[in-house]
């Protein structure tokens, strides 16, 4: 099913179709903490996080499971509901803009971690549907769809509806669709997630390959370590909750991006680093627990 939430995203990026961002950085997060309240207590989230990501890199985030990964790419979309239950401290600013005058300064494409297809449109009428919001589907709509699905390998299914679709095939329509109008940030929430190890390895060099060419600033969530460092430019490792940087790690590895890349000493050094940050990262949570520092 499509979640409400995406669709209200797919609402607020068409409004804003054809901007452009200015600049060399896409993301900027300065001492950012997020919190929200729920019956019985207070969570904190986010706790002075600060990075920037430039023009056209791929950055991954990476962190134990419940640490505001996801939490984060919400925040760039503006998809955090504001009410008395949630705080944010510090600054946020997308293509040079702060969040509430986002929609003058670009748009954004977001992938879920669901799919988020409506199961009784077809694949091209899902892939479509931010051009039919929008009230401007067209033959050069059509066209960029056609290529992207031929890329992916779902131009023969373009008729078949969402539920005659195997999950594989789902999350690909999901990306075509963020792909057709992300001229600027692409934010990816395990994209390929719950799929087996062979069509996570397809899809993923596909996806590669696709962002390599358009050159969309994308940031990418995920849990799986070799998927990052074989996808991304730069991986920032996440504490656990609540959530800072605890290290910013290049991948000097060259485009366009190959399986044979894992067999490399840039690889499994980069691997390395992320590991090793992970773990200093839990073993620092236990002793502040059991201390009582926070």
């Amino acid at each position: 099913m499509c979640r409400s939430d995406e669709l209200l995203f797919l609402c607020l990026m068409v409004e804003s179709m054809g901007e452009q961002s200015v600049g060399d950085t896409s993301v900027c997060f300065s001492g950012v903490s997020f919190s929200y309240q729920t019956d019985s207590e207070q969570v904190d989230v986010l706790n002075n996080l600060t990075f920037s990501i430039p023009k056209h890199q791929v950055c991954g985030l990476v962190g134990p499971s419940g640490c505001g990964k996801s939490t984060v790419l919400k925040i760039i979309a503006d998809l955090i509901p504001k009410n008395q239950r949630t705080h944010m401290a510090g600054t946020v600013r997308v293509f040079g803009e702060r969040l509430e005058n986002l929609r003058n300064g670009g748009y954004i494409s977001y992938v879920p971690q669901n799919p988020s297809l409506f199961p009784w449109w077809t694949v091209i009428d899902n892939v479509m549907l931010p051009y039919r919001i929008a009230g401007n589907i067209s033959a050069v709509g059509f066209s960029q769809a056609e290529e992207l699905l031929r890329k992916v390998g779902l131009w023969e299914f373009r008729n078949s509806k969402a539920t005659e679709l195997s999950v594989g095939m789902q999350r690909r329509a999901s990306i075509v669709r963020a792909l057709l109008y992300s001229s600027d940030l692409m934010l990816l929430d395990e994209p390929l997630a719950s799929l087996d190890e062979m069509t996570r390895e397809e899809i993923g060099i596909v996806l590669a390959g696709i962002q390599s060419e358009f050159k969309t600033t994308t940031i990418m969530v995920s849990h799986d370590l070799s998927e990052t460092v074989l996808f991304c430019d730069r991986v920032l490792v996440l504490s656990p909750r609540p959530s800072r940087l605890v290290v910013d790690i290049p991948i000097n590895l060259s485009r366009p991006r190959c399986f044979e890349h894992r067999n490399t000493d840039t690889f499994f050094l980069a691997l390395r680093d992320i590991r090793r940050a992970l773990a200093s990262a839990a073993k620092r949570k236990g002793a502040e627990t059991t201390t009582g520092v926070q």
